[in-house]
């Protein structure tokens, strides 16, 4: 069961995401709230949540700082899809709302800046749609998709807040043309940073069977947990420059199977 989750993870980590050209970024005063079209997330493809270089972690002769680099590597994951908060030049922008809400799925707020744009993957045109709204607290950013003949899907929903304080979640969804909307989430990711600059990222499925929890300190040293069923099955840690640390392997019954240290 537990194999088949980690399986299931790890290859859908794989989807084919769409690379999109960069933005506006029109900023004056620090001090003036910025309008919908000049919010921008905290995070991008260039700037993942947590800063520890994964390819020598990967290439390293170690396998115990292989497996390190293959948990922290899922944040280079989270980036791709924020390559999706970035309207290409020649979207078409307007200010009405993407999809209804009937649905939990569906779109949460009705001011909005919506860019539409069409893309084809594999013989099949998309018909994206970027939508940015805020609430009091929070600014929302909205990804859907519309297939050939088919009404808007959402694929993407993230919130983060207005304070300084990196602060916010994002949800993926399946999208199938074949199929109805599916109102669950296959993967959230969270992340919450503290005053002193802790930065703990989390990501789990929707019926938290898995959950990987990232703790990034603010000398970039950190650690790392792997659960399945609520049952702890990895946990690591590295130094500040992401060469050593130490690992602690477990069964599926949260029994200690192996300790140790890795370095590059």
């Amino acid at each position: 069961m537990m194999k088949t989750r980690i399986l299931k993870f790890l290859t859908f980590s794989f989807i084919i995401l769409f690379t999109i050209s960069c933005g506006d970024d029109d900023g004056e005063e620090v001090t003036v709230t910025p309008g919908l079209e000049d919010v921008e997330f905290a995070f991008s493809a260039t700037e993942p949540p947590i800063d520890i270089q994964t390819a020598p972690l990967l290439q390293s002769s170690d396998p115990n700082a292989n497996q390190v680099g293959i948990w922290i590597s899922q944040t280079d994951f989270f980036s791709s899809f924020l390559e999706n908060f970035q309207a290409p030049a020649g979207a078409t922008k307007s200010t009405t709302p993407i999809g209804g809400k009937s649905s939990k799925n569906g779109r949460t707020q009705e001011d909005v800046i919506v860019y539409t744009y069409t893309t084809t993957e594999g013989g099949t045109s998309i018909s994206v749609a970027y939508q940015i709204s805020e609430t009091s607290t929070s600014y929302v950013f909205e990804i859907f998709w519309k297939f050939d003949g088919t009404d808007y899907i959402k694929f993407i929903h993230a919130e983060e807040s207005k304070d300084e304080l990196r602060d916010g979640f994002m949800d993926i969804f399946p999208v199938d043309p074949g199929s109805e909307e599916d109102e669950d989430f296959f993967l959230r990711y969270e992340w919450s940073e503290t005053a002193t600059g802790l930065f703990t990222f989390k990501v789990f499925d929707v019926d938290e069977g898995f959950r990987l929890t990232i703790v990034s300190n603010p000398d970039n040293s950190g650690s790392l947990t792997v659960e399945f069923d609520g049952i702890l099955n990895y946990e690591a840690t590295w130094n500040s420059d992401g060469t050593a640390g130490t690992y602690t392997t477990y069964d599926f019954d949260g029994n200690v199977i192996s300790t140790g240290t890795w370095e590059i």
